[in-house]
């Protein structure tokens, strides 16, 4: 909604900004996100039904199981 009313305000002819389009994906997305805080941990946030969810995770995690 707030990009809507954006849009209907500007005159992009005149900026170089891009429009910001917005895309209609499908399916799921997530994320793996080092956050170097006090002590390093990763942050994995995942969507689910277009809710996102995050967890701390202390170690890296594997990425290739053996």
């Amino acid at each position: 909604m707030a990009l809507e009313k954006y849009t209907e305000k500007r005159t992009f002819e005149k900026t170089p900004e891009p429009k910001g389009d917005l895309d209609v994906l499908t399916g799921n997305r997530f994320v793996i996100h080092k956050h170097e805080a006090r002590r390093t941990h990763y942050d994995f946030r995942i969507e689910l039904d277009g809710v996102l969810v995050c967890w701390a995770i202390p170690k890296m995690p594997v990425l290739i199981p053996r």
